[in-house]
């Protein structure tokens, strides 16, 4: 593991990329008062560094990877904590997310979940997870919410 984790150190930024409208949009929710967590099962170690290369980290508020918790996506414990964190509860959240495993958690979690049409999601249509709400830019968050 350590000799994956070095390695995926040393490239972390080299096949990533962020989606037209992202960090606009994210500056936007932020600018409106959003409270905005980054749930990943990426380790958590990893986060801030990505984060601050893509020029967004100032717009999360809480950061959970795969490590911070007992238990990661599809298990609603990612989402719950960081509903309890906020102070707000499941009618007040949302979850939005690009994979069957951003969804069953935001289900699971008993959130409203949107779904990103293009992203990570094993190769299957993101509908067939029944989230609420299906988007295709992410800048449709600013209409929808």
């Amino acid at each position: 593991m350590s000799l994956f984790e070095g390695y995926y150190q040393q490239f972390l930024n080299t096949e990533s990329g962020l989606y037209p409208a992202v960090k606009s949009t994210l500056f936007k929710l932020q600018d409106k008062g959003y409270k905005i967590a980054l749930i990943t099962n990426k380790a958590e170690k990893f986060l801030p560094e990505l984060l601050a290369y893509f020029g967004i980290d100032r717009c999360f508020d809480l950061l959970l990877g795969g490590d911070t918790l007992a238990r990661n996506k599809p298990d609603p414990m990612q989402v719950e904590f960081a509903c309890e964190h906020f102070k707000v509860n499941a009618a007040q959240s949302v979850m939005v997310g690009d994979s069957r495993n951003d969804i069953l958690a935001g289900q699971n979690a008993k959130v409203t979940t949107i779904a990103l049409t293009y992203g990570y999601n094993f190769g299957e249509p993101i509908k067939q997870i029944n989230p609420d709400y299906i988007i295709n830019h992410f800048d449709e968050l600013l209409t929808l919410l």
